[in-house]
């Protein structure tokens, strides 16, 4: 038994020394760099180089504009001359015009003052014609803005269709970028950082926090979360667009989408099409 433990603490010793060689050995061996080393080259004032000292090439003359040489390694002599205030001429005296003689120019043409009087012109009651709502029925019509006859008092039929949603990837964006000469911290996002187009012409929050942008191009409809990207193609049948003019989000956190195609609404797991 004791034998056995002396050469158990033979090895342990013979372990210690090996391993303190092999550490010193490690820290004795640096890597090999990276880079090459920077060269140190002796700097001469007087003659200075006739050769590039790194790469050997040969060093060119400077020449001014006028074709003359301009030695280097060399202090440049500059020659001066004193000049009499006394005969130079007089600078002229320009008086300036009075602040009341000053021209005004409007910085803001595009504003117009409100007059304090302002007529008021009373409307009577009699120009008007009163319909009640309980009296209409199905023969009563109104004009709309294009002249088209509007059926009163009796629903409007919308007729819609329900297709799936046929959604890409996600694509993660770089960082929003700082708008330079901004008074205040404004950050905005374009195809640099992962937009099909910077034409957006609508912008909505649902209730989750995502942005929805509608686009003049690209698939259209694209959500942003803050780190991704996913576009949302308006394709249906014959239907198809990427041009989105309107967006909103109503109280059941539907996305409704003014389109050229048409009208959509999508409920986070299909689309229907008006």
């Amino acid at each position: 038994m004791a034998n056995h433990v002396k050469n158990i603490f033979v090895i342990y010793i013979a372990f210690q020394f090996l391993a303190c060689g092999i550490k010193n050995r490690d820290e004795n061996v640096l890597p090999p760099p990276l880079y090459p080393q920077p060269k140190i080259v002796p700097l001469k004032m007087n003659g200075g180089y006739q050769k590039n000292q790194l790469t050997g090439d040969a060093i060119s003359p400077i020449i001014n504009s006028y074709g003359d040489t301009i030695p280097t390694g060399v202090p440049i002599r500059i020659n001066g001359t004193v000049v009499n205030l006394d005969s130079m001429p007089k600078p002229r005296v320009v008086k300036a015009p009075a602040f009341n003689q000053l021209p005004k120019i409007k910085a803001h043409p595009n504003r117009k003052k409100i007059p304090e009087n302002i007529s008021s012109i009373r409307v009577s009651e009699s120009m008007f014609k009163t319909f009640f709502v309980d009296s209409l029925n199905s023969d009563f019509v109104m004009l709309n803005s294009k002249k088209d006859t509007c059926p009163t008092g009796k629903p409007v039929t919308a007729v819609s269709e329900i297709f799936g949603v046929n959604t890409s990837s996600l694509y993660y964006t770089l960082p929003p970028l700082v708008k330079e000469n901004a008074v205040f911290d404004v950050q905005y996002i374009d195809i640099r950082q992962g937009l099909k187009t910077s034409a957006a012409k609508s912008l909505v929050e649902d209730h989750s926090g995502n942005l929805w942008i509608g686009l003049h191009g690209g698939y259209g409809l694209v959500k942003y979360d803050g780190n991704s990207f996913q576009d949302f193609p308006l394709n249906y049948g014959n239907y198809v667009t990427n041009v989105v003019f309107d967006l909103t989000v109503d109280k059941n956190n539907n996305l409704w989408v003014g389109a050229e195609s048409g009208i959509y609404c999508y409920n986070g797991k299909t689309f229907e099409f008006f």
